[in-house]
């Protein structure tokens, strides 16, 4: 019921905005409230399908999709919004002049590293589960 009511409240408020501005201001931050709701429901669908794969696929495709939309949002959209230059040495220097100096470039770029090779590290994690759920049940 809860995402219900929140997808009818962000429709009713884009068909206003519009009317009212000739735009959509319905930002997607909005619908936070019932995202992970949205997420349990799609996934826990997913679980109770038959068979294994679909439970396997639809997670890792909505986990693929936030992967991606981030990755485009941040280094698309983002970065060179902020810093005024395309994504490179330069932005990154830029980013690292609005913060204090232990955020400088090189934490910039270790915590990029960082943070993907935890992405990798649950990715092989997750495809090492696959395949032993697959040795076991065949």
């Amino acid at each position: 019921m809860l995402v219900i009511s929140f997808a009818v409240a962000l429709a009713y408020h884009m068909v206003l905005s519009q009317a009212a501005w000739g735009r959509v201001l319905t930002n997607g931050w909005y619908a936070v409230a019932a995202w992970p709701w949205f997420l349990v429901l799609a996934i826990g669908g997913a679980l109770a399908w038959p068979g294994r794969i679909a439970g396997v696929v639809i997670p890792a495709l909505i986990s693929a999709t936030f992967i991606a939309a981030e990755a485009i949002g941040l280094f698309a959209q983002m970065v060179p919004t902020y810093t005024g230059t395309p994504l490179g040495l330069e932005a990154l220097r830029r980013l690292a002049s609005l913060q204090p100096w232990f955020f400088g470039t090189a934490m910039l770029v270790g915590s990029a590293l960082a943070a993907f090779t935890i992405l990798a590290a649950v990715g092989w994690t997750l495809l090492t589960a696959v395949r032993r759920a697959r040795i076991v049940n065949a």
